[in-house]
Formats: C-alpha cells, structure tokens, sequence
C-alpha cells in the first residue's frame, strides 16, 4: 500500500524497517517478479545476507513463477543459483552480501532494480558503496528496495537515519524523505521502541557522523552525492 502510493508521486528508493513474521520479503519477493513481468529489459538484483537466504527467496520465486495464470506470465529462459531470465529480457541477478567485507557486489552490473533483503545483517559497507555505484539513475522504470528488521548501530541504522531525517514532497506523514529527488522511508514497527526514530547521530547533510570509518564515510558520500538518486 505504501510502496504504491509512493510510487504514485513519483518515489523510487524505498529503506523499509520491518518486523519480524510480517511477510514483508515474501510480498516483496511477489513484487520483484511483477515487476520484471511488466518492464522488459531490466537488470534487476535480489540481494540476500546468506546463501541460505538466497537459494530460499529462489524458491520462493520459482514456486511464484509456477503460479501464476498463462495469462499473465513471462515465460522463463532459465533458473538457477546465479539468475532468473525471462522471454522479455527481463533478469534477476542473485547476490550474497555475506556476514563479512568483500567488496564485490554490483560490480560489472548495471542496475535498474534492486531489491536487498535483512540489509541490517549485511558486513559489507565497501560492498554496500559498490552497489549505490550500480544503480541506474535515468532508467523511467528503476526500482530499488532496501528492507530489514533491526540489529543496532550499522549500515542500515545509518540508511534509515538519513531518509527519516530527509524532506519528502508529499510523504511527511508516512516518515518520508527526499535525498536529491525523492526517497521514502516506511516504518512496518514502531521505531520508538527500538530507538531508531529518536538516535542522536547527525544529520548527514555535509556533517560527519559519529562513526569515524573512512568506508562509511564513503559510502555516505555516495549515497549523499547522487548515486542513489530516484
């Protein structure tokens, strides 16, 4: 309902923070196919925390695929652990950020949607820069989606932090916010409670957060600077 409503005022970056057993991957992932259904040509990346996660959310996917009508399906090209390639030349990339740095994710890809799941468990924040660096941003039919329960002060903290604290054109209500274009943050929980809504850390609009780490301060710099426009 959000993510559409978004969509309708022209918002294409999405950080969700989710509770846990809410079925917000598992619509999301319903989402991923539909909107590779309806966009042909597109580039698009699941990006998982495991490869537990990844080959789980690739059955997920497939099982979508044997369900839906004649009618409305894509007919597949192939499935497998490195991708999902449809008739419309529409692909899903599957990618592991891991628990620990690599590095590596997005690059040699030109990404026009994004969809990263338990962002908040990722250990990657040089892979997190690489991967802004990835997408697309003129594509009309570009989508990226961040979403992820909560596990303390790290990458997503500070993503979450920076869109809440944004200005939104017409989603102030629903916690929006607007880096360069437009960016919107959902809320599935109360972020009270976890203490997200009211962190002290800085805004990061020029300043310098408490975290010293040159990674994240590069990787703010790219999310600052434009490579995750909308």
């Amino acid at each position: 309902m959000e993510i559409s409503s978004g969509l309708a005022n022209g918002i294409l970056f999405f950080v969700i923070l989710k509770g846990r057993q809410l079925g917000i991957t598992t619509i999301s992932l319903a989402l991923d196919l539909y909107w590779h259904f309806t966009n042909a040509g597109l580039g698009g990346t699941l990006v998982t925390d495991t490869e537990e996660n990844r080959d789980m959310f690739r059955g997920t996917l497939g099982a979508y695929m044997e369900g839906v009508p004649k009618e409305y399906k894509i007919p597949m090209l192939a499935h497998n652990r490195n991708s999902l390639s449809l008739k419309n030349r529409s692909r899903i990339f599957y990618q592991v950020a891991g628990l620990r740095a690599k590095g590596s994710l997005g690059r040699g890809k030109g990404i026009t949607f994004l969809h990263g799941t338990e962002t908040s468990s990722w250990g990657d924040e040089e892979g997190l820069a690489s991967l802004l660096a990835s997408l697309a941003e003129t594509n009309p039919d570009r989508l990226y989606i961040f979403e992820s329960t909560a596990r303390g002060f790290n990458m997503f903290h500070e993503m979450y932090v920076t869109a809440k604290r944004a200005r939104t054109r017409k989603q102030s209500s629903v916690a929006g916010g607007a880096m360069s274009s437009t960016l919107l943050t959902l809320t599935q929980t109360s972020t009270k409670s976890i203490g997200m809504a009211n962190s002290p850390l800085k805004r990061m609009n020029g300043q310098r957060t408490s975290r010293s780490s040159t990674t994240l301060k590069s990787t703010q710099d790219r999310w600052l600077g434009g490579v995750g426009r909308c």
